[in-house]
């Protein structure tokens, strides 16, 4: 929940058996910005769960100066068994203009990563990265800025997600996955060390995967059939370590194409699925599989 690009909402608390409190909300307005501190928004860690963090909303007019940091990291779980969930990362929006003095990059740090589960930490309980969303009001279009998705390098399986429209740049990155399942037009997408992106329709200028990351879309279910669309005026840059896959996200057990981009029930028992071969039939073939479908050109 709350915006993107305009965060006023606290974070969630843990669940309420010995859980805690989510981080707050802040929102600055300045004319010069000297930040060499610390500003925190995070949820606190429960006995079981650990809480989201919290908003911080920066809008600065004139000079931004120093290497502090801002941060809505969700909480940890103190618990060191299973079974016990880390908070979500919060929300972050800074804006800033690039062309006052001193202005042309930025020392800050920031961080909304999700929490861990205990020492055994494993995946489906580590909460998902939350969002920052920076702004050069003197270049970009409001709204459409930068959106930076990172999770501290922990993989996580609990998804942060990014709304649809235009944007400069999206990185995705430090073992975070986001998800859109709708349009996004984005200059350029930077996928970096096991940053995981699901999206269905993107279009971008130049869509960079490196060390490790992954493409994927939605799984098509018994309603929704779902096919993802990259679309690139620039450069589509893969590295050797990264990946796009859609490994078992077409038709369920029992599906077939019906020929006009629908689906259709064919039960089949023990036949193999059909696309462009035909599957091999159970019963030393006699009892067929589904007719091939599909186009072979496009």
């Amino acid at each position: 929940f709350d915006s993107l690009t305009q965060p006023t909402e606290p974070g969630s608390g843990s669940g309420s058996n010995s859980g805690n409190s989510g981080g707050g909300a802040v929102k600055i307005i300045a004319g010069s910005f000297s930040h060499s501190g610390v500003i925190t928004a995070n949820g606190l860690a429960g006995s079981y769960a650990g809480a989201a963090g919290g908003s911080v909303w920066v809008a600065v007019t004139g000079s931004v100066s120093g290497a502090g940091t801002i941060r809505t990291n969700g909480a940890n779980s103190i618990w060191t068994g299973n079974q016990n969930g880390g908070g979500g990362g919060g929300r972050i929006a800074f804006y800033y203009d690039s062309s006052q003095p001193g202005n042309s990059s930025l020392s800050l740090v920031f961080q909304s990563f999700g929490g861990i589960q205990g020492t055994v930490n494993v995946l489906p309980e580590r909460g998902g990265a939350g969002t920052i969303y920076i702004e050069r009001t003197n270049v970009h279009t409001a709204g459409q800025a930068t959106i930076v998705v990172a999770n501290n390098s922990v993989v996580t399986g609990k998804y942060t997600p990014l709304p649809d429209g235009t944007f400069s740049l999206a990185t995705i990155e430090d073992g975070a996955y986001a998800y859109n399942n709708g349009t996004m037009t984005v200059q350029d997408v930077l996928l970096d060390n096991t940053g995981q992106f699901l999206a269905l329709t993107l279009n971008t200028n130049n869509f960079t995967a490196t060390t490790s990351s992954l493409l994927t879309h939605e799984f098509t279910n018994t309603s929704t059939i779902y096919r993802q669309l990259l679309t690139s005026t620039g450069t589509i840059s893969i590295d050797a370590t990264s990946t796009i896959q859609a490994d078992g996200r077409g038709l369920l057990t029992g599906w077939t194409s019906n020929g006009s981009s629908g689906q259709t029930f064919w039960a089949g028992d023990r036949s193999g699925g059909s696309h462009g071969g035909r599957g091999g039939g159970q019963d030393n073939g006699l009892d067929g599989s589904p007719s091939p479908y599909g186009s072979i050109p496009q």
